[in-house]
């Protein structure tokens, strides 16, 4: 088995692992504070997971308007996380974020066939990873704010901060490479997604330390 393929298989059973977590914990009514607004990002993780399984690694099929679907979607959940998670505040910057991903993936629409998918897939990622950053750098500051004597590890939320973190700084760094690797023969693609594979892995370990996790008092 090709070490590419291994990472790729890995990656996907291990996507399916944050739901099973948090069905189990739900059951037990033992779900850290907050859970309920990661749920929708933990049944999207399983969605891809069972898409990649099926859809890519069996049955060999084109990924493109998966993985555009899959933009629009990992947005609309994120978007969903961090407007519950600040309990409404910051409106016009969320309805902001929101409004430049939808106008962007409308105008990509036009585009799609002409240009190279990953090139124009980075326009959405980037916008993607402001929006998380900024989100993330205000929960930090509240944090930090009204942080007492308890440390961070001891909020399973910090867990799901920290995975996005991970995540959205590989998938960025990968699509702005974009042009470069389309450009280069000599760059091979695989090694980058390869790259981006170790980050998912990374994401969901830190999503299942976080369903698993109970607030300290």
């Amino acid at each position: 088995m090709r070490p590419v393929y291994a990472i790729a298989v890995t990656s996907t059973f291990i996507g399916f692992i944050p739901l099973v977590l948090f069905l189990i914990r739900k059951k037990q009514r033992q779900l850290p504070p907050l859970s309920s607004y990661i749920a929708p990002y933990i049944w999207l993780t399983f969605i891809a997971s069972a898409y990649e399984l099926i859809g890519t690694l069996i049955l060999k099929l084109n990924s493109d308007i998966w993985f555009r679907s899959y933009l629009l979607l990992e947005f609309g959940v994120l978007f969903y996380f961090f407007y519950k998670v600040f309990k409404k505040r910051y409106r016009p910057l969320f309805y902001f974020f929101g409004a430049v991903f939808l106008l962007t993936f409308i105008g990509l629409l036009f585009v799609w066939n002409d240009w190279s998918n990953l090139k124009t897939d980075s326009y959405l990622s980037l916008i993607e990873a402001i929006f998380v950053y900024t989100f993330v750098i205000l929960w930090f500051k509240d944090v930090f704010h009204n942080l007492s004597e308890q440390y961070l590890w001891n909020f399973p939320l910090f867990y799901f901060i920290s995975g996005f973190i991970f995540y959205f700084s590989g998938t960025l760094f990968l699509f702005l490479m974009g042009d470069l690797i389309d450009e280069n023969p000599e760059l091979n693609f695989e090694d980058f997604w390869v790259f981006n594979l170790i980050l998912i892995i990374i994401k969901n370990i830190f999503l299942m330390v976080g369903i698993w996790r109970k607030q300290k008092k």
